[in-house]
């Protein structure tokens, strides 16, 4: 019986064995509001790949992705870090910094820089995902600052 209390007591107390990374597929949308005008400047569908980090108390999830406003004909590359803090088993707090690339055309020379940062909620549905966020960014090269509301859903593989 000792030994069996014991056991019981190490399965209760001992940290759960980490999890593997996992890869995950992302598809969302991202509304540009300029700030302080707070005018619609893109809305931007994206597609990206990420990888999902557990540990015990927080989740890292870089990405690497595109987005493209069909609207104004701008385009970019998009690299994000999420910090998920677990609220409960399928509710997570979210913290991202984003650093975009966004260009008209094929016109490298003139493309935007932006990096930004802000809050977010996740939403976990087996190996579905879908989570909401609202980044403050800050032009790296022109004196712009923009905020952008989005939205994403991923498919843990």
């Amino acid at each position: 019986m000792k030994s069996a209390l014991v056991v019981a007591t190490l399965l209760v107390t001992l940290p759960p064995l980490s999890r593997a990374d996992d890869f995950a597929l992302n598809v969302g949308a991202i509304e540009v509001v300029g700030v302080p005008s707070m005018a619609h400047t893109g809305f931007y569908p994206y597609a990206a790949i990420s990888l999902v980090s557990p540990d015990n108390e927080i989740i890292l999830i870089p990405s690497l992705g595109i987005e493209w406003s069909p609207e104004s004909n701008r385009w970019g590359f998009v690299s994000a870090l999420t910090i998920d803090f677990p609220v409960t088993s399928r509710i997570g707090v979210d913290i991202t910094s984003v650093f975009i690339h966004d260009q008209s055309g094929q016109d490298w020379k003139n493309a935007l820089y932006f990096l930004g940062v802000g809050p977010g909620l996740s939403v976990s549905l087996n190996r579905w995902v879908v989570s909401s966020n609202v980044c403050l960014f800050r032009a790296l090269n022109s004196s712009d600052w923009v905020l952008v509301p989005g939205i994403n859903l991923a498919r843990i593989l």
